[in-house]
């Protein structure tokens, strides 16, 4: 995943953002309709079918909001071993980057990982973990984590079950999740599944800005048999 290839394939550009006041520049693809145009120039229809949708070129208000809500929660500690799922281009994982070091990177495409990687690069220097995932075929490896983080990734029925399957193989025990969504009511349906496998959340919300106005996202914390209380 060598985000060298992303940068010889893409017209890469910097885009700003300012987060629990810092600013954290993210390189990212200039136009990401181009990369849909490839796709489909390329006749890649298993592509469009099976979600590889260039979504992880964008930065959505999910990440935004999951993003200050990690750096002003003060819950992430310098030992916290992360995982982000989904993470595009990365903006969460490298926000978290300001409160732990131990962060891994996944996604379902490569390009998204090694932007990611890169993002981290400019921000923190070093090197962050990240390797593809695909939900529904959970790794398999064992390692086990404090937090798992996501952001816009209840969008699509069929990948509810697996991504639950997921967040069970990965978390550690004690451990817990932090989703963001941005209220769509598909989303309910996930949340409802995962109360039905034993999980109870916290909510809380945060409006952010948008090129198409302000959006509310909602931010939840999922523990595993917690006795947290049940937000609506």
């Amino acid at each position: 995943m060598s985000f060298a290839n992303a940068f010889e394939r893409y017209d890469i550009g910097e885009r700003s953002y300012t987060i629990a006041g810092r600013t954290i520049s993210i390189s990212a693809p200039r136009d990401p309709a181009v990369l849909l145009d490839e796709l489909i120039a390329n006749g890649s229809e298993v592509d469009v079918t099976d979600e590889r949708l260039p979504y992880w070129a964008e930065i959505w208000s999910s990440s935004i909001a999951l993003s200050e809500h990690l750096l002003e929660a003060g819950e992430v500690e310098p030992s916290t071993r992360c995982l982000e799922l989904g993470c595009g281009l990365g903006l969460v994982g490298v926000s978290l980057g300001f409160r732990t070091p131990h962060v891994r990177f996944t996604d379902y495409q490569p390009d998204a990982v090694a932007m990611a990687r890169h993002n981290w690069r400019g921000a923190h220097g070093g090197e962050a973990e990240g390797a593809v995932l695909d939900w529904r075929e959970p790794p398999a490896d064992g390692r086990r984590y404090d937090l798992v983080v996501a952001a816009d990734v209840a969008y699509e029925e069929r990948f509810f079950a697996p991504l639950a399957d997921t967040f069970s193989r990965c978390l550690a025990p004690g451990g817990h999740v932090i989703l963001a969504e941005p209220s769509r009511p598909v989303a309910g349906s996930f949340y409802l599944m995962l109360r039905a496998r034993g999980w109870l959340h916290q909510d809380t919300r945060r409006t952010v800005a948008s090129n198409r106005g302000p959006v509310t996202v909602r931010i939840s914390t999922f523990r595993q048999g917690s006795s947290a209380a049940i937000a609506s």
